[in-house]
């Protein structure tokens, strides 16, 4: 639908602040609806807003305007595609109406809108579905929460996704777009299975772009850690998902974030009620925020800060070269167990430089691969290997021993593992872990961590407070990193101590002296 590339003077008593385009300039309140100032801009609503004529009068009225991260959402060619950000940036809105535009445009259209529980649904999606579609010549049904556009035939359903018997409902159909409000409390694998409906041979539905999948949501919640990895990072966890890592690409998972300034509809009093939200949350509804999670355990935690690589900082191994190094592991057979390398830096410093996450492996195998990461690391100087006190116990090495005598022991070519008991006081622990991520004295953390460390970088910032014991952190999520993580910090390791050569510089008094003190002993004891 285009629309006039001039827009007519503004009107009084506009509906909500206005505010700024992401182009820079001012939107302006015209004909019922908050417009960019800038043509560009402006051509670009126009194209994806909803207007209704009126038969006697001519007259129009808009519908639905589109802000700027709804022409971005409706613009994107990625398959999956997630609104996220802050409350109050409309993103429920678009996802409706974008839905509402395709029905009332291809033929045989079908979308599915969905929301964790019926009460959920039925205050947000459910209420203005009931006030949008007659509006658009569509017939909505109320009983069975179903929108009808006899014009085109398409559909759009909505419904809830509470547990299995719910989500068994929709899995015998395919849609040509799924609309997952609020996805972040969805659990995480009902979401997944979910978002593997939307596909469509309907030539009218690839002309327009293909089957979409689509998330609105806020940070937090119990998917959000796996949206995190998708939509947002695109470093998805391919352990839990090994099929994903032949087809995944990260142009078809695209992420679009809505601030609450996006939204120059928004109520001007929206964010003074945010307020009295726990400042976790408050980062999360106000500013969007991706990465802090409400009960964080590791608050300090920072990927980067202010821009500048912070806690995970990419250094060369090359540039480790002759410095000293250490290990430590969380054992595990049936839950994962991990590896750590850590280089000790000559200012106290340290460097998680690679991670080894292994499951199902017998002790003999983590020997024989454990030597070839650290052989190929180019490693020389290892001091030891901290391992978690458990590996003592005899519970099934093979062959009567335990896993940390295996371990200790000469494995065919390979030499044992420098190996040494951690100490497992977790309250300590945790303690010296917070302490390795503050910023030491010269303004750096004292410890950073390897990109190359996904299992570590998705981890840790996820990781949340035990429910019973704030000094300690959930052990029902993904702790093996931590873990690992807290045997090393517990080790207490020293800095790599270079010997200074203290001979004087050639040349000098004190070096002729040095040299013919020398000399003279040579002669002596010829």
């Amino acid at each position: 639908m285009k629309r006039a590339q001039t827009i007519p003077a503004p009107e009084e008593d506009p509906v909500g602040p206005g505010g700024l385009c992401s182009c820079g300039q001012p939107y302006v309140w015209a004909e019922g609806a908050w417009w960019c100032s800038a043509e560009a801009c402006r051509i670009g609503q126009a194209e994806y807003a909803v207007a209704a004529v009126d038969k006697k009068t001519g007259a129009r009225r808009w519908l639905y305007v589109p802000t700027h991260v709804g022409v971005a959402y409706e613009r994107s060619p990625a398959k999956n595609r997630m609104l996220g950000g802050a409350a109050g940036g409309a993103k429920s809105h678009i996802l409706r109406w974008g839905m509402l535009r395709k029905a009332m445009t291809i033929p045989g259209y079908n979308g599915l809108i969905v929301r964790r529980t019926y009460g959920e649904l039925e205050k947000s999606q459910l209420r203005r579905l009931a006030v949008d579609v007659p509006m658009l010549g569509g017939v909505y049904h109320e009983s069975k929460y179903l929108a009808e556009f006899p014009k085109t035939g398409a559909l759009i359903e909505a419904g809830h996704l509470d547990d299995k018997t719910a989500l068994s409902r929709w899995l015998s159909t395919e849609y040509d777009e799924i609309a997952a409000d609020e996805g972040s409390t969805f659990d995480p694998s009902h979401l997944l299975e979910l978002s593997t409906r939307a596909r469509s041979s309907k030539a009218s539905v690839k002309k327009s772009g293909g089957a979409r999948f689509d998330v609105g949501t806020n940070p937090g919640g119990p998917a959000w850690p796996t949206l995190l990895d998708l939509f947002v990072t695109h470093d998805p966890d391919f352990e839990t998902f090994p099929n994903l890592k032949k087809v995944y690409s990260p142009e078809k998972w695209a992420y679009l974030k809505s601030l609450l300034d996006d939204n120059p509809y928004r109520d001007a009093d929206y964010e003074e009620s945010l307020a009295v939200l726990g400042e976790t949350r408050y980062e999360q509804l106000r500013w969007g925020a991706e990465f802090i999670t409400d009960g964080q355990f590791f608050r300090q935690w920072k990927g980067a800060k202010d821009g500048v690589p912070w806690h995970v900082q990419d250094i060369p191994l090359e540039s480790l070269s002759g410095l000293e190094w250490f290990c430590s592991m969380d054992w595990g057979y049936n839950a994962p167990g991990v590896f750590l390398w850590w280089c000790c830096l000559p200012d106290g410093h340290y460097h998680i430089a690679r991670e080894w996450k292994f499951r199902e492996t017998p002790a003999v195998d983590v020997h024989e691969r454990f030597w070839k990461i650290t052989t190929d690391m180019g490693i020389t100087n290892l001091r030891y290997v901290v391992a978690d006190p458990a590996t003592k116990q005899k519970t099934g090495a093979g062959r009567g021993e335990s896993v940390f005598e295996t371990l200790s022991k000469r494995q065919g070519k390979r030499k044992s593992l420098p190996m040494r008991a951690g100490d497992n006081d977790r309250v300590n622990g945790w303690q010296r872990c917070h302490l390795l991520l503050r910023e030491a004295p010269d303004k750096l953390p004292w410890v950073s961590i390897s990109p190359e460390c996904r299992y570590g970088v998705r981890s840790m910032p996820s990781l949340v407070q035990d429910p019973h014991d704030p000094e300690d952190l959930d052990t029902t999520k993904d702790d093996h990193w931590a873990d690992a993580f807290r045997y090393g910090a517990m080790s207490r390791p020293s800095p790599t101590r270079i010997a200074k050569d203290e001979r004087p510089p050639v040349g000098t008094w004190g070096w002729w002296s040095n040299h013919h003190a020398q000399a003279e002993k040579q002669t002596v004891i010829a």
